[in-house]
């Protein structure tokens, strides 16, 4: 997996927004009146019968915002790093940082594991997650691709290696470090992969198939 997380040019870039604009609150998401978004989905529905099958989407953090999913965005008013970078700058200044912010930050990267890790409910797919999984089913769409790292997609029914890649890893896959075995666990049952190496991203189990280690295929794994 590749770390979009402290330490990333994205990140960089973000924190030098946040120093440079104090009173920013973050990146604010954008509404459209539903009219625009009505006209912009038939766009859109006609591109993907002209491809034929072999329109590719991308994902990013936005389709797990939604109502059964809602986690926190990165970029965001009450974003992972808006908050950790709030945080800094306090500390930074002498004030006292936010517990909560410090609680969901962890050594994770991203943030993101430390709030799955520590959530009160299950995220479930949210209805993003389930129509871009009908569109696949229907053969309007080829493949889902994501940068998210919470399963959600795989929750939904779509199939790592099949119509379905996880570009920065999964949070909820391991694999074997020694014949590529790969785990796969449940997000909507299990907790986030634990790492004992974060350096390794070794999780501390050995594959059914070999015996080898395993590691997280995460980027971003919650370390324990």
């Amino acid at each position: 997996g590749i770390d979009h997380g402290v330490g990333s040019r994205e990140y960089a870039a973000f924190e030098a927004y946040i120093a440079s604009n104090a009173s920013a609150p973050g990146l604010d998401e954008s509404v459209e009146p539903p009219e625009v978004v009505t006209a912009a989905a038939r766009v859109v529905a006609k591109w993907l019968r002209d491809a034929q099958g072999k329109a590719v989407v991308l994902t990013g953090a936005g389709v797990s915002t939604g109502p059964g999913a809602a986690l926190p965005t990165y970029r965001g008013p009450d974003g992972v790093w808006t908050r950790r970078i709030r945080n800094s700058l306090k500390l930074e200044e002498g004030s006292e940082s936010d517990a909560a912010t410090d609680a969901a930050d962890d050594d994770d990267g991203s943030g993101i594991a430390g709030v799955l890790a520590s959530a009160e409910h299950k995220p479930q797919p949210t209805l993003t997650h389930r129509g871009l999984t009908a569109l696949v089913d229907a053969g309007l769409i080829g493949c889902v691709a994501t940068t998210n790292v919470d399963g959600l997609h795989a929750a939904a029914g779509l199939v790592r290696g099949s119509n379905y890649a996880e570009l920065h890893g999964s949070l909820y896959v391991e694999a074997c470090s020694a014949c590529g075995a790969e785990l796969c666990h449940n997000p909507l049952v299990d907790a986030p992969l634990q790492t004992v190496e974060p350096e390794t991203r070794a999780t501390g189990t050995s594959c059914k198939a070999c015996g080898g280690a395993s590691w997280a295929s995460s980027g971003n794994p919650h370390t324990n």
